[in-house]
């Protein structure tokens, strides 16, 4: 099974929503391949907004104070209900287009999941400065890739086609905001939805797959035989 993912490094709901599927193909016996793609949150975001967290979402985006850390303590809380940590009081959001390409080449090179993960928890968990090259660099060595290809990722432009390309397509697909999910070309999840809610679709998705056509030619899924249009 192929699954698509929309995400950027620094959506907290992305961080959860990633836990909360892994748990869902622990759970299901799901075997999957989980294909990251980028978007970002806010591409005319500086490199690093010298502020904290809080002062961002209210600079940024227009909330208040107290809209702010209501927001952050419920993100804390689902992040702590999947075993994340999420620190936000040292969180330092930026910019993620730097981020994203040397995640292409991560991925280029096999090691897409493990680049998403060291990613995640370097902005979520360790008060990493995400907008940094010099940090997306020693975050990317840590998951092995070759300094060299980082470096020359970082030194010009290289990957910033496939990301675009990303975005165009989730675009296309009318994505607004991330997570999002497609499974299979087929079914889609909007957000970080419960684990049950995953499970669900993994189950279903799983069954249509294996549902041969019956001899007349139509195909049956979910106790449902419909003959295909011609």
């Amino acid at each position: 099974m192929k699954i698509d993912v929309w995400s950027d490094v620094i959506c907290p709901f992305c961080y959860i929503g990633k836990r909360r599927l892994e748990l869902a193909l622990e759970e299901t016996g799901v075997d999957a391949e989980i294909v990251w793609h980028s978007f970002e949150l806010n591409p005319q975001a500086p490199a690093s907004y010298g502020m904290t967290l809080p002062e961002v979402m209210s600079t940024a985006y227009g909330a208040s104070t107290p809209q702010a850390l209501a927001v952050l303590s419920h993100e804390e809380e689902q992040a702590r209900s999947v075993g994340l940590d999420f620190q936000w009081r040292t969180a330092k959001p930026g910019n993620t287009f730097t981020a994203h390409r040397v995640l292409q080449l991560a991925a280029s090179r096999g090691l897409g999941a493990e680049a998403e993960e060291r990613l995640f928890r370097g902005y979520f968990s360790e008060g990493e400065e995400i907008g940094s090259a010099d940090v997306v660099r020693r975050l990317a060595l840590d998951v092995g890739l070759e300094a060299a290809e980082v470096d020359e990722v970082l030194a010009g432009d290289r990957y910033a086609r496939e990301v675009r390309a990303d975005e165009q397509r989730a675009a296309d697909l009318g994505v607004r905001g991330v997570p999002f999910f497609v499974v299979n070309d087929s079914a889609t999840v909007s957000g970080a939805q419960s684990v049950e809610h995953f499970a669900a679709v993994l189950r279903d998705e799983a069954a249509r797959v294996q549902s041969p056509p019956s001899d007349g030619g139509a195909v049956c899924h979910d106790g449902v035989c419909e003959f295909p249009s011609a």
